[in-house]
């Protein structure tokens, strides 16, 4: 018995032993005339394996840097860029300087530096460039991107402000922003608990609640009517269980016609617990230092909700 002598070739079609056929043995031999083909193919198939190995390996290794320099002379080898790999389509050899960047030589776009993944789209969608956000190039079924469905700000975004349960500075911070783009306040349908008294000033506000937090004896949130509108509005709000005085809207120090605009549920309720009081005696409240009074809540027997005026 011997071994065959391996030839890495690939031949189309393998003949079978004819019956009528005499048997014979041999490397040539009629016998091993199928096997011997079908050595060939594999060792065809190998050495074309080892190939495709070798030039992954290259690709994956991709030992040029832009930080050590390199001299390319092919498409297929590629460059780091921290951990990002580009490749050159211009012409060769392409020299690039040691401690050097894409931009430096040549920038990103035809017949220049192009990433070999998709590199450049995650970091268009991670961009927070204000003239072209990510979320406005991702489009919808429905029409519009995604920012154009996304146009509120919650105050969730700033939960890294909150202490001890206080969302004072997270809703502050929330707002400000909402106000500056123009946009709302969303709170989800969440309540938020505060132990300051705070201003928010961009205007429109939709599915909040707040409340106290346990101790927190002071007045609820006021709000301001935006600026560019002139408009506050409320749309399924809540202001609950606030000690001094509830909700209030302020015109602050727009100049024009105003308006408070109140949608779905909202609801402003148990705030302004202060004990009703009647003076005892005549005073200047101009030049008085004390005001003289006595309890009189057992003249308010039922709570009341006020709505004078744009006090809530």
């Amino acid at each position: 018995m011997t071994k065959f002598n391996e030839s890495p070739s690939w031949e189309d079609e393998i003949e079978l032993i004819a019956r009528g056929e005499r048997v014979s043995g041999g490397q040539d031999g009629v016998a091993n005339r199928p096997l011997k083909v079908l050595v060939n193919r594999t060792r065809h198939l190998k050495e074309k394996s080892d190939e495709m190995g070798g030039a992954l390996a290259g690709k994956v290794e991709a030992k040029n840097t832009f930080a050590e320099g390199a001299t390319l002379n092919s498409p297929r080898e590629e460059i780091l860029d921290g951990t990002y790999r580009l490749v050159w389509t211009g012409a060769f050899p392409k020299v690039v300087p040691a401690n050097s960047s894409p931009a430096s030589t040549g920038g990103v776009g035809p017949g220049a530096w192009a990433y070999t993944s998709d590199v450049a789209i995650r970091r268009e969608l991670a961009s927070e460039d204000a003239a072209a956000p990510g979320g406005a190039r991702v489009f919808l079924k429905q029409k519009g991107t995604v920012q154009d469905a996304i146009n509120y700000v919650t105050p969730f975004a700033f939960k890294n402000l909150v202490v001890n349960g206080d969302w004072s500075a997270a809703l502050v911070a929330a707002d400000l922003m909402a106000r500056d783009l123009g946009w709302g306040l969303d709170g989800q349908g969440q309540e938020f608990k505060v132990a300051a008294e705070i201003v928010m000033r961009c205007g429109f506000f939709r599915n909040i609640s707040f409340a106290p937090l346990e101790g927190f004896s002071g007045a609820a949130p006021i709000c301001v009517v935006n600026m560019a509108t002139g408009k506050c509005i409320h749309d399924s709000v809540e202001f609950i269980g606030f000690k001094l005085t509830g909700a209030k809207i302020l015109q602050s120090a727009y100049v024009g016609e105003t308006e408070a605009i109140f949608k779905g549920v909202c609801r402003y309720n148990y705030n302004g617990n202060l004990i009703r009081s009647t003076l005892t005696a005549d005073v200047n409240t101009a030049t008085a230092w004390v005001i003289p009074v006595a309890d009189a809540s057992i003249f308010c027997r039922r709570r009341r909700r006020s709505y004078r005026g744009w006090s809530l």
